[in-house]
């Protein structure tokens, strides 16, 4: 539960930081969104890792959300926290998007995408028999 709950903070934490390091003007100019990062690249790699952290620690929690739903939906033993922290990761993206709309759509996409790839199917067709 509680390495659980840690994924779920440092998802947010991560989605945050990403948002404050990866700034997107209103009135979007490709020139100097390219620009801000090749005078400040150290900005760019700190986003870039804050990124792939943030992703990928959400995407674990998205994984273990669904096959915890399944779970229940089948009425097999499933851990109620799990599908809660899911949950509770729809409101951490919620937040995220009243603070930047297209990053956090960019990493509520990716995040979702290695979660659906991740999903191990086989355990999927094991619980069905």
């Amino acid at each position: 539960m509680w390495k659980k709950s840690t994924r779920l903070i440092l998802g947010f934490g991560c989605g945050y930081l990403f948002i404050l390091l990866f700034p997107i003007d209103s009135p979007f100019e490709f020139s100097e969104f390219l620009l801000k990062f090749v005078v400040d690249p150290f900005a760019f790699f700190s986003a870039s890792i804050v990124f792939i952290i943030g992703f990928i620690t959400n995407a674990l929690i998205i994984k273990e959300g669904v096959e915890e739903t399944f779970l229940f939906y089948n009425r097999k033993e499933s851990n109620l926290v799990e599908i809660l922290l899911a949950l509770l990761l729809l409101v951490s993206f919620y937040i995220l998007f009243q603070t930047g709309f297209w990053q956090t759509m960019v990493f509520f996409s990716f995040s979702i995408l290695y979660g659906i790839i991740s999903l191990d199917f086989s355990r999927f067709k094991m619980i069905e028999e």
